[in-house]
């Protein structure tokens, strides 16, 4: 696999991801008999929907120079070590926590927005974390959800360590309110993986890798 561009964190990301669930893709439907090729396709798709926001991101921290491009490859982690294609455990996500998404993700994206408004990553990180705590509570499933809430988060770590005056903390505030508006498609993602996960196939589970967000 290339190496990644220092000046293109972002989009080497979705390269790197696109690359490997391409591989997988044909894996994962020999283990389901052909169950999991629409997950498969659809996250491909995102990723390569998501190539524009990298690129324009990516331009903008060009411009604002080399801190600022660093401070966009420090919210990104390598598509590595992914456990095994291999079939696991059923399991099923609690019924409430179902319900309660579309409230959650409201509450979440106002508090992003507030957050933005203030300048105040720290309010952003508290909120995501609090989201995350509530997906602790559904380990193997709601894996897209969790994956941009981490991812989140990370990002608003990577804000707090910024100086108020850095020209990179408009780019990663941007950057972050595009995380509010994805988490609605993550839960489509994550609706049709779900059958399977009870059926013991972790798709997405196996495919996303876990995001550190305290940094």
């Amino acid at each position: 696999m290339a190496a990644r561009s220092h000046a293109a964190p972002f989009s080497d990301h979705l390269r790197e991801a696109i690359a490997l669930n391409r591989e997988r893709l044909g894996q994962w439907s020999a283990l389901s008999q052909g169950r999991t090729r629409a997950v498969s396709r659809l996250l491909i798709a995102s990723e390569y929907a998501t190539l524009p926001v990298a690129w324009w991101t990516e331009r903008a921290a060009q411009r604002a120079g080399a801190a600022a491009v660093a401070a966009l490859a420090a919210c990104f982690v390598p598509m590595r070590n992914l456990p095994p294609i291999q079939r696991s455990a059923p399991v099923d996500a609690p019924h409430s926590l179902l319900q309660a998404r579309r409230s959650a993700t409201a509450a979440w994206a106002g508090a992003i927005s507030a957050a933005t408004r203030a300048d105040a990553p720290q309010d952003a990180h508290a909120a995501t974390a609090t989201m995350l705590r509530t997906l602790a509570a559904a380990p193997g499933t709601l894996c897209m959800r969790r994956h941009l809430a981490e991812s989140a988060a990370r990002v608003a770590c990577v804000l707090r360590s910024l100086n108020a005056r850095e020209p990179a903390r408009a780019i990663l505030w941007a950057l972050l309110e595009r995380h509010a508006l994805g988490i609605r498609f993550a839960d489509v993602l994550d609706d049709l993986a779900l059958p399977l996960q009870r059926d013991g196939i972790p798709i997405l589970a196996h495919d996303l890798p876990p995001i550190p967000w305290e940094l």
